[in-house]
């Protein structure tokens, strides 16, 4: 997937580009692997994955 400039935000479309990737029960890719695998900030990036993990879709474990 590829993340376009457009009216649908980035962080969007990277939390769409998420959900196809994760497996169930296993650890999805490292921000910064996001960040340069779809050349997005850490702040993108961080703004996805707090929206699934708001929406109890991902789980954060510390420290993994």
């Amino acid at each position: 997937m590829v993340i376009q400039n457009g009216p649908r935000p980035k962080h969007q479309q990277l939390r769409d580009a998420i959900i196809a990737i994760a497996v169930p029960g296993e650890a999805i890719p490292s921000e910064r692997d996001l960040m340069a695998r779809y050349a997005l900030s850490r702040g993108t990036v961080r703004k996805a994955i707090d929206d699934l993990v708001a929406d109890g879709l991902l789980r954060k474990v510390l420290g993994k």
